[in-house]
């Protein structure tokens, strides 16, 4: 978990967690490294953007009013504009060495972070954008430095599909504004709404991971009302314990060769 953001390769959109945002309950600081190596990684794209003469504007704020009293908000990371369009850029800072094994070797992409760069897209009205993610560890001199990155590039297909580098996702815009339907109707009717399908697995569900998982189980084992299952949420966050900050690797000095002077 990070805050209420379920953080799994299943990852989240469960729109129990929706509700409890739209309270403040769950919610908390990111920490400080993720803050510095999200701050770097953005800077660092930026350069790159200006290094390639490209037009961009960035922090792209995003708005939309959904209903009556629900509005999205969102900000895009970079907009670019191309000669042939728009391009939507997020990108993502990593310190795990397994996300940079996952995500940048194997290239297995997070969904939730598709999710979020197509829901940018939509609202932009643009069939373009690219994931941009890279690995990131700190120097001797206390700095951040991207070891390796990988760009996925998320297109919309003309009949809603989303293909990444080319191959279908198996995602499409309709199961995207589905969702958003619903937690549209979760928030203006103060629901606690459906636990996900098949995430409350002993081996593997992003249910196992999440701070909410004893007041879901009392919820479904004897539905009450959204008062008290908002109490249920509060109490479990209250008993959390404390969680250590994160730790970044260190970038590892070159290796001496034979020879060479100590």
């Amino acid at each position: 978990m990070l805050g209420d953001l379920v953080v799994t390769k299943y990852n989240s959109g469960c729109l129990r967690s929706i509700l409890l945002k739209s309270h403040n309950i769950g919610t908390e600081e990111i920490p400080e490294l993720y803050q510095l190596v999200g701050a770097a990684a953005e800077a660092h794209h930026e350069a790159a953007l200006k290094a390639a003469g490209e037009l961009y504007v960035r922090e792209h704020t995003i708005k939309a009013q959904l209903s009556e009293n629900v509005e999205y908000s969102g900000r895009a990371d970079f907009v670019r504009h191309l000669a042939d369009g728009t391009v939507v850029d997020e990108v993502k800072g990593h310190t795990s060495k397994n996300t940079r094994l996952d995500v940048i070797r194997k290239g297995e992409y997070n969904v939730s972070y598709l999710a979020q760069l197509v829901s940018y897209m939509v609202k932009l009205r643009t069939n373009r954008g690219r994931l941009i993610c890279g690995y990131w560890e700190e120097d001797t001199n206390g700095a951040y430095v991207q070891q390796e990155q990988r760009i996925f590039r998320a297109e919309i297909q003309d009949d809603g599909g989303v293909s990444v580098d080319g191959a279908p996702s198996g995602y499409f815009v309709a199961d995207l504004l589905a969702h958003q339907r619903a937690a549209v109707r979760v928030l203006e009717g103060q629901e606690v709404g459906p636990r996900p399908d098949k995430w409350n697995q002993k081996w593997g569900g992003p249910c196992q991971m999440c701070a909410f998982k004893a007041a879901c189980d009392t919820y479904d084992a004897a539905p009450c009302s959204t008062e008290e299952f908002l109490q249920l949420a509060e109490e479990a966050v209250e008993a959390l314990e404390p969680r250590d900050p994160p730790v970044i690797n260190k970038v590892k000095p070159p290796k001496r060769k034979k020879g060479d002077a100590a």
